[in-house]
């Protein structure tokens, strides 16, 4: 595809917004078609080829579960055209023009989202099929519109996570203050490729130690793995 050949402008910057409507001063991610930014539930882009003076009755927009399109309605220019990336819902979708020019609001597919236990995984990495692929920190992480029920869910999780944080960090400091060594081990978790182990060798269900630097690089964990 010819979009796939020009060049891209990624930004390096990452911000959690959890509450309030939206993200302030959000960074947009930009391709020679357009500058868009995300939030859980919708897609925020502006048509960069689009004149600024551009008349909504000279517009011509078609949106639909896996493509989008607008152009010009009298001389039939495209100005942005393309396979979407995911799905999203055209009944609830919108588009408008105001003095930045033609701006669209896609509605996400959020099947993704309730599929996976982790929020991330309902971000979009690219707007088109053609659009090279977004790293984790290019764009804010908005969850202002998350929905209630998974709100609900991630405050539980995020209690848990602290809880059971306070509790091995007490745990570590107590078998370090008793010289008792402990080491690294592998575990079957890919959000958490390795964990202490202060079982010593002579007991029952001793963990083999294993190269902590190792596990984490063979998870994709460090830089250059």
């Amino acid at each position: 595809h010819p979009h796939a050949r020009r060049v891209r402008h990624p930004m390096r910057l990452s911000r959690v917004h959890a509450s309030g409507d939206g993200a302030p001063d959000a960074v947009w991610c930009e391709t020679d078609q357009a500058r868009w930014t995300q939030s859980v539930q919708k897609i925020d882009l502006l048509v960069l080829n689009a004149p600024t003076d551009v008349a909504a009755a000279d517009c011509d927009v078609r949106i639909q579960p896996r493509s989008l399109r607008a152009s010009h309605r009298v001389t039939g220019r495209v100005w942005l055209d393309g396979a979407l990336a995911r799905d999203v819902l055209p009944d609830d979708s919108l588009w408008f023009v105001d003095d930045q020019g033609l701006q669209i609001v896609l509605a996400k597919s959020l099947v993704p989202l309730h599929a996976s236990p982790h929020v991330a995984d309902g971000n979009w990495s690219r707007l088109f099929a053609h659009d090279d692929c977004l790293s984790d920190d290019d764009m804010d992480d908005d969850r202002t519109d998350l929905p209630p029920d998974r709100r609900r869910l991630e405050r539980l999780n995020q209690l848990r996570t602290s809880q059971q944080a306070k509790f091995e960090t007490a745990k570590r400091q107590l078998v370090e203050d008793a010289g008792l060594p402990w080491t690294w081990i592998k575990t079957n978790n890919p959000d958490e490729p390795i964990a202490p182990s202060y079982m010593l060798p002579d007991q029952l269900g001793f963990d083999v130690p294993c190269d902590r630097a190792l596990v984490l690089k063979n998870a994709g964990c460090l830089a250059g793995a």
